[in-house]
C-alpha cells in the first residue's frame, strides 16, 4: 500500500493511543475531521473479514451499534422504522473518521502479515513489451526519502480521489439526520453519537453561505431551518446545555470538489490488470454518505473476481481480468451516480453536467422518486420502508424498489390511499 502521509506507514499509526490519534493531521484527505456516517454495507463487510469488529472497536472507543431509528427525517417528518427479521438488523460503527481509519489499518496490519505501507506518492505506471500486452508490469513511486522507484506489480488498484491514471445520544450511531425539502430549504441537519461522549453535529448543504464560528452561530442555524414540522425541543435543549456548561467544541470546515464519475468500463484499452475503487473512479455528494460503500463495493467486487481466477496462477491474472471487473463494477455502482444527479438537481444552485437539462433529467425516476417518498414516510408501510432504506445503504440492488410487491403497493396507494 503506497501511502503519501508518512506517520501512517508507522505500526505506531495504529498502536498509539486514543488521544495521541486524534491529533494527527490528514493533509490529503479534506474531510478527515469532518462529521461521517457509516452505512452498514461497511459494517457487513469488515464483519466478514474481520470477526473481531466489534472487540477492536471498543478498544478506541468506539462499537458496533445497530443502525436503527429513529430514521432520517425529511424536512421535520420522520421515515417509518423498517421492519426487519430476527437478527438481521444492519449493524454500524460508530466512530470518528481518526479512530476509524486506525481500526481498519489494525485489523489489516495485525491479520494479513504480507501487506506493508511505503511511504511515498504513485507518480506512473510502466510496460513492458515481453509480457502480456495490455498489462502493466510495474508502478513508479517516489518515496518520502524523494527517491524514484520501480516496483513490480500482478494488480494495480488505485484508491484515493487523486490516483486518477487519466491525465444519537442513546447507544445508536444516527440520532437525528435531516434531509430537507428542496422547496423550502437547502440545508441539512446531523446529530451524532461517537467513541466516548463525543457528539458530532453536522451542519451544511447545497450552496450553503452560513458560517458557524461559535455555538450562538449554531443556534441560529437550528432555529432558521425552513421545514414542515419544527425541530424537536430536546435538540435546543441540548444546544442550551452545551452552552450553559461551556462544552469542548471543535469546527471543522470542509470544502467540497465537484462530483465526477470516470467511466473507465467505456475505454476499449484498458491494462488487463488495473482497476480502481471508491473515489478514484466516482465522487458525489458527501451528503449521502455514500464514499465507504463505494469502497466496500469495489472491494467485494474484485474478492468475488479473483475467487474465481486459476489459483496456481500467482504472477499473472487473465488477459481480461480489469474488462470483467469493470463491467461489474459498473453495474454496481452506475446507478448511484444518476440517481445522486437526480437529487442534486432538485436545487438550483447545482451546475448541471455538460448536456444535462437539470429540469428534465431523468423525470420518470423524480417521479417515481416522490410516490415512494410519499409510502416511506406514512404508517402501514414498513416493508417498502425496509426495501428503501436497504437499496439506500448498498444492501440490496436497486431493481429491488421495482419489484411487484413494491409497485403493487405504490398503484394502491396512488388509487385508493390504503396500504395493500
Amino acid at each position: 500500500m503506497v501511502e503519501s502521509e508518512e506517520w501512517v506507514t508507522s505500526p505506531d499509526s495504529y498502536n498509539k493511543p486514543k488521544e495521541e490519534i486524534l491529533k494527527q493531521k490528514r493533509s490529503h484527505v479534506s474531510q478527515y475531521r469532518a462529521a461521517h456516517m457509516q452505512l452498514p454495507l461497511l459494517a457487513a463487510t469488515l464483519l466478514k473479514w474481520f470477526p473481531n469488529l466489534g472487540e477492536e472497536s471498543e478498544k478506541l472507543g468506539g462499537r458496533l451499534v445497530p443502525y436503527l431509528g429513529p430514521m432520517p427525517v425529511y424536512s421535520g417528518k420522520p421515515f417509518i422504522i423498517p421492519s426487519y427479521p430476527s437478527g438481521q438488523v444492519p449493524m454500524t460503527v460508530a466512530m470518528r473518521r481518526p479512530l476509524f481509519e486506525t481500526l481498519v489499518r489494525r485489523l489489516i496490519m495485525n491479520s494479513c502479515k504480507n501487506v506493508r505501507y511505503l511511504p511515498g506518492t504513485v507518480v506512473g505506471l510502466t510496460k513492458d513489451s515481453s509480457a502480456s500486452p495490455n498489462a502493466i508490469t510495474g508502478v513508479q513511486i517516489h518515496t518520502s526519502e524523494k527517491e524514484n522507484i520501480s516496483l513490480s506489480a500482478t494488480l494495480v488498484v488505485g484508491t484515493s480521489h487523486s490516483v486518477q491514471f487519466f491525465h444519537v445520544l442513546r447507544p445508536n450511531s444516527c440520532q437525528y439526520v435531516i434531509f430537507p425539502d428542496p422547496k423550502l430549504d437547502n440545508r441539512i441537519l446531523g446529530l451524532m453519537r461517537r467513541d466516548k461522549n463525543t457528539l458530532d453535529v453536522l451542519v451544511g448543504g447545497w450552496a450553503v453561505t452560513e458560517e458557524i464560528s461559535n455555538i450562538d452561530d449554531l443556534k441560529a442555524y437550528l432555529s432558521s431551518l425552513k421545514l414542515h414540522i419544527p425541530l424537536p425541543a430536546w435538540i435546543h435543549k441540548t444546544m442550551d446545555l452545551f452552552q450553559q456548561f461551556e462544552a469542548p467544541m471543535r469546527i471543522e470546515k470542509s470544502r467540497l470538489g465537484i462530483s465526477a464519475y470516470i467511466q473507465y468500463h467505456l475505454y476499449d484499452y484498458m491494462p488487463s490488470n488495473f482497476i480502481a475503487v471508491g473515489d478514484s473512479v466516482m465522487t458525489l455528494n458527501p451528503i449521502k454518505a455514500l464514499g465507504t460503500s463505494k469502497a466496500c463495493v469495489g472491494a467485494l467486487v474484485l474478492s468475488g473476481i479473483l475467487d474465481k481466477c486459476e489459483p496456481n496462477a500467482t504472477d499473472r491474472l487473465p488477459d481480461d481480468f480489469s474488462k470483467r471487473f469493470w463491467k461489474r463494477h459498473a453495474a454496481c455502482v452506475g446507478p448511484n451516480w444518476t440517481s445522486n444527479k437526480t437529487d442534486d438537481y432538485k436545487y438550483e444552485t447545482t451546475t448541471p453536467s455538460k448536456g444535462d437539462n437539470p429540469k428534465m433529467f431523468n423525470r420518470f425516476q423524480k417521479k417515481f422518486g416522490g410516490w415512494l417518498l410519499e409510502l416511506v414516510l406514512k404508517e402501514g408501510y414498513n416493508d417498502v420502508a425496509a426495501t428503501a432504506s436497504n437499496v439506500q445503504r448498498h444492501l440490496a440492488p436497486p431493481t429491488d424498489l421495482f419489484s411487484p410487491k413494491v409497485l403493487w403497493k405504490i398503484i394502491r396507494y396512488k388509487l385508493f390511499d390504503t396500504p395493500a
